[in-house]
């Protein structure tokens, strides 16, 4: 399922500084981004590897590129598409390492040295490399900071930063807790950022339900639903506020219609319908619906699961296991 609890990256998308790209490839990096939120991947694809071709030697088109990747291989949950983030993040990184020696403080190469970093780091948490993706994190941070230097008001560095902040805080809150903040700077993105905004809004709906705020969290994904009504990327968030609000009826309604919609996917993948099944069951379970949670339990431990899938389900898995025990 897509959701951004434990990262503090992603979904950030940028473009080329002013001297470097005219306002066509604007509307075409624009037009990439609404076609990966409306989860139209291919056209979004077709777009970044055309910015590719005619730019190169920047480092942008690499970046969007593998954000898109990225993006898919959350969309889909899946363990494909690591090849390809990774080279086309290390060619960003390349390139903008590069321009830099020649540029000097370009707060843009910062920015991309730093994002992709991060979502590097965001790679190999996934895979269990969690000293590697600190370093990652770490070294990422690091640039974004730099580009805040250079840039103060740079938008898009802010919502790497303040994610930072939140889930850094949210490990050792009882030592140093500088949560609010980091809220702060994802709003300030939301209201300023032209490319980032609906990502940034995706990530605080996440970041407020962590938080607790599941009224506030369910606000911002309907912002994002009223752009993109038939969109994963928020329509989960809304989903799980509403489930733990204890909002069953309504949360169920959501996650039918998100159940639903893999049908159409285009790669098929199990792990986002079984956390379905287990939203649904739990959620006819507490209605005292009992014949429809046991629907869902037994559809949910009913799937030929993949290595990978089994690793990534262990806990869902035992959750359905008690939910079958109850009734």
């Amino acid at each position: 399922m897509i959701k951004a609890l434990i990262i503090f990256i992603v979904y950030t998308f940028s473009i080329l500084s002013a001297s470097e790209i005219d306002e066509i490839e604007l509307s075409f990096i624009q037009k990439g981004i609404d076609y990966t939120l409306s989860e139209e991947f291919d056209k979004a694809e077709a777009i970044y590897q055309r910015m590719i071709e005619r730019n190169p030697d920047h480092p942008a088109g690499y970046f969007s590129l593998a954000s898109l990747y990225n993006a898919k291989k959350l969309h889909y949950e899946t363990d494909l598409y690591t090849k390809e983030i990774d080279d086309n993040y290390q060619k960003a990184i390349c390139l903008a390492e590069k321009k830099l020696k020649l540029s000097g403080d370009d707060p843009w190469l910062y920015y991309y040295l730093g994002a992709a970093k991060c979502n590097i780091s965001f790679q190999e948490k996934r895979a269990g490399k969690y000293f590697a993706a600190f370093r990652s994190a770490f070294g990422g941070i690091s640039e974004i900071e730099k580009c805040l230097e250079v840039d103060s008001s740079f938008i898009d560095a802010k919502m790497l930063l303040g994610g930072y902040k939140y889930y850094k805080s949210s490990l050792i809150h009882w030592i140093y807790d500088d949560r609010v903040d980091g809220i702060k700077m994802i709003e300030e993105v939301i209201l300023n950022s032209k490319f980032s905004k609906y990502f940034a809004i995706s990530a605080i709906s996440w970041i407020l339900i962590d938080f607790e705020k599941y009224d506030e969290a369910i606000e911002f994904a309907d912002i994002g639903l009223e752009q993109y009504p038939d969109s994963r990327y928020f329509l989960w968030s809304k989903a799980e506020a509403l489930f733990l609000q204890e909002e069953y009826e309504k949360s169920n309604t959501l996650y039918l219609r998100i159940k639903d919609s893999l049908k159409n996917d285009a790669l098929k993948t199990n792990i986002n319908n079984v956390f379905c099944c287990l939203k649904l069951a739990g959620g006819y379970y507490f209605l005292g619906q009992k014949e429809k949670a046991s629907y869902y339990i037994n559809e949910g431990l009913s799937y030929n699961l993949t290595k990978f899938e089994l690793e990534r389900l262990e806990n869902s898995l035992a959750e359905l296991e008690k939910f079958k025990l109850l009734l």
